[in-house]
Parts: C-alpha cells; sequence; structure tokens
C-alpha cells in the first residue's frame, strides 16, 4: 500500500486518529507465510512517523506499532552493541503497553556463552507478554532461556508464558554447546505448571528440547513441527499426546 502525497491532505484533515492508525497499520504490516500478520515493518514505522506530527502523536499512542521486532545479532556482537540494541528493544516494547508481543530473533554471535545471559535476561523481561516467539540461536542460548533445565541455566522450573500461542524454534552452532546428560529423562507430571498454558503452534528443529520445555498443553496443540527425530530421542513422557496430536 502507498500513500501518496496526493492523499495526505485528507488523511491529515478529516481522518480520525482510529481511521488513520488502520491505514498506517496496512501500510507497514509485514507478510510473512510462516507467521500470519506477525506485525509492522520497523522501518516502515520510523518512516511514516516523520510524515507529519499529527501522525507521529497518532502511531505513539497506537499500540499495534510497536509490538513487533526482528533482532539480528551478528556473528562479531560484543556486550557493549548487545546492551544497546536491547535497551533500543525495550524501549520499543514498552510503547506497546500491555498488548501481546512478537519477536524474531536471529543470534549467532560467536561469544554466545558471554552474551546468552542478556538474551535470557531480555526474553524473561516480557515473558508474560510474548504472543509470538521465533528464536534462531545456539542451543545454550535456547536451553537457558526456555528449557526447565537450561543446561547451563538455572535447575528447576521454568519460566511460565502466560500468552505465548507461538513458539518456533531452530538450533544454530550446534558444535560449540552440548547440554548435560541425565540418567533418567524428565517427565511431566500433573502437579506441574503447565509452561505455556495457551501455546497453539509449537515448531522445533530439535525433537529433543521437549524433554526439557516443561509442561505443553497438548489439547491445545494445532501445529505441530518436530525435527530430527532419531531412535535415541526421548520422547515416551510425551508419547500419548503425541499419538493423539499428530493421527
Amino acid at each position: 500500500m502507498s500513500l501518496t502525497t496526493q492523499f495526505l491532505p485528507t488523511v491529515e484533515g478529516y481522518l480520525p486518529p482510529e481511521v488513520l492508525s488502520r491505514i498506517i497499520t496496512f501500510a507497514t504490516l509485514i507478510p510473512n507465510a510462516d507467521i500470519p500478520r506477525v506485525g509492522p515493518d520497523t522501518t516502515a514505522v520510523a518512516s511514516y512517523m516523520l510524515v507529519s506530527r499529527r501522525w507521529r502523536d497518532v502511531m505513539l499512542n497506537f499500540a499495534n506499532f510497536w509490538t513487533h521486532l526482528r533482532l539480528t545479532i551478528e556473528y562479531n556482537a560484543t556486550r557493549e552493541t548487545i546492551t544497546k540494541l536491547l535497551d533500543g528493544a525495550r524501549a520499543w516494547y514498552h510503547r506497546a503497553g500491555q498488548a501481546p508481543l512478537s519477536l524474531h530473533l536471529l543470534a549467532i554471535p560467536k561469544a554466545f556463552q558471554a552474551i546468552a545471559p542478556l538474551i535470557v535476561e531480555f526474553i524473561h523481561e516480557f515473558k508474560s507478554q510474548w504472543g509470538s516467539l521465533w528464536v534462531d540461536a545456539s542451543e545454550l542460548i535456547v536451553r537457558q532461556t526456555f528449557c526447565a533445565r537450561g543446561g547451563g541455566g538455572s535447575a528447576g522450573p521454568g519460566p511460565i508464558w502466560t500468552q505465548l500461542d507461538t513458539l518456533k524454534i531452530w538450533v544454530l552452532n550446534k558444535g560449540g554447546y552440548r547440554p548435560p546428560k541425565r540418567k533418567q529423562p524428565k517427565t511431566s507430571g500433573d502437579d506441574s505448571p503447565t509452561s505455556f498454558p495457551c501455546l497453539h503452534n509449537l515448531e522445533l528443529s530439535q525433537a529433543n528440547l521437549l524433554q526439557d520445555l516443561g509442561v505443553i498443553p497438548w489439547e491445545k496443540i494445532k501445529v505441530l513441527k518436530l525435527g530430527e527425530i532419531h531412535p535415541s530421542t526421548h520422547l515416551s513422557w510425551h508419547s500419548s499426546h503425541l499419538q493423539r496430536t499428530t493421527n
């Protein structure tokens, strides 16, 4: 959608804020086949903020413009650059108020062990607001962020992702980290809190991550995609649920 200069006087002078914000929403929407209507294009949002003072005021007060980000953490990233990036992301998301948030994170830092705590802290800070998370990162970052026993992270139950509807995890740099081995696989008993009470879509590049993700509400799962299922993949504690979900 293109907003021409001929259209601006009409938009500027007569349209109420609710209608103007709707038009800008459709103009900045990211087409995404994997996560439909994931959120506005951040570059487009920044551009439309410069159209006029009224547009800027309308956009600053419309939460949906600030619910989505795509963050890329490059190979040579340092703690200083990551801190600045994540502080900017926090400021962006805080404008969304209590609206559900969406994030696509690509994290491939060379010093992933030093940088992982910054990423984990950032994602956990908004754990009650995430509606959609798509994370491409090293296994250490993934496990410390999402797993109940995040190899290298704190033991015990993981966070509760209150509103999370869609979770997509792709593990990168698998050669740089190996989770600690356990004698017995983790079970997901009825007495454990549901880690993802609103989850409907789950995609994992490694099926073994299910071993530590916590309690999955299998009766709510609508889309399930699992990669790297091997004879050694421990899925026994989820077998009855997986059979019902995949049949």
